[in-house]
């Protein structure tokens, strides 16, 4: 559920039950799927900004063979959590900045950058896309050595600015936003200022996946804080 271009994928990888253990996350294995493996099969889901960015995934009695596993047997939430350090971090700087430059790019189309308040908005916007940036740079410096908790921070940086991005063109944008009833981002038919709307939708998922919010404070608050 909700896997994000699986249309696209020749491979996927997932998470599996392959024993027991005392805690939940033991017996959890890592295991790669051709999918053109008999049985795996993939549904669309159309978000409510029109796109079809993520997949349903059903596996009908689907086989693997053993060679498919990374690392050991039982290793694969350890897997897992060093993958997520890396999808954590290092993507939300870029996202942001190109939104920023459209919210600049529809606010001089629409006469709204001579505007106290919305370059008050964009300055501190732009500040704390320049800090994001920052942060992603020095974990990429790190050359793939663990991130710990940074990566939960730049997430939870990164995310709910480039949610305030998303909200800063939907400002510029004005009434045109309104215009586009959800359609795709890729439509090439869409100015500017409707696919605002798109961009603000889709962007309301960054928060969740990933690890939402709310699991990336928890992360802070017991590896960073000790509470």
């Amino acid at each position: 559920m909700w896997t994000t271009h699986a249309h696209h994928a020749d491979w996927m990888f997932m998470l599996v039950r392959t024993g027991g253990g005392e805690r939940p996350q033991q017996g959890i294995s890592f295991i790669l799927a051709d999918m053109k493996t008999p049985g795996i099969a993939v549904e669309p889901i159309i978000s409510m900004s029109g796109e079809h960015e993520v997949n349903q995934v059903f596996f009908d009695n689907v086989r693997l063979p053993a060679a498919n596993r990374i690392g050991e047997e039982g290793e694969g939430w350890d897997i897992c959590k060093r993958l997520l350090e890396f999808e954590r971090s290092g993507v939300y700087g870029p996202r942001s900045r190109r939104l920023l430059r459209r919210a600049e790019r529809l606010a001089k189309d629409a006469g709204l950058w001579s505007d106290s308040d919305f370059r008050l908005d964009y300055a501190d916007l732009s500040i704390q896309v320049d800090v994001l940036e920052a942060g992603e740079l020095r974990l990429l410096a790190s050359e793939g050595s663990s991130s710990g908790a940074s990566s939960s921070l730049l997430k939870l940086g990164g995310t709910e600015t480039m949610q305030r991005a998303s909200e800063l063109c939907m400002a510029a944008a004005g009434e045109a936003a309104a215009f586009a009833g959800g359609a795709a981002e890729e439509d090439p038919s869409i100015g500017d200022a409707a696919r605002a709307t798109s961009r603000y939708l889709n962007i309301r998922a960054a928060t969740i996946y990933g690890g939402s919010s709310e699991v990336q404070r928890n992360i802070l608050a017991r590896t960073a804080l000790g509470l």
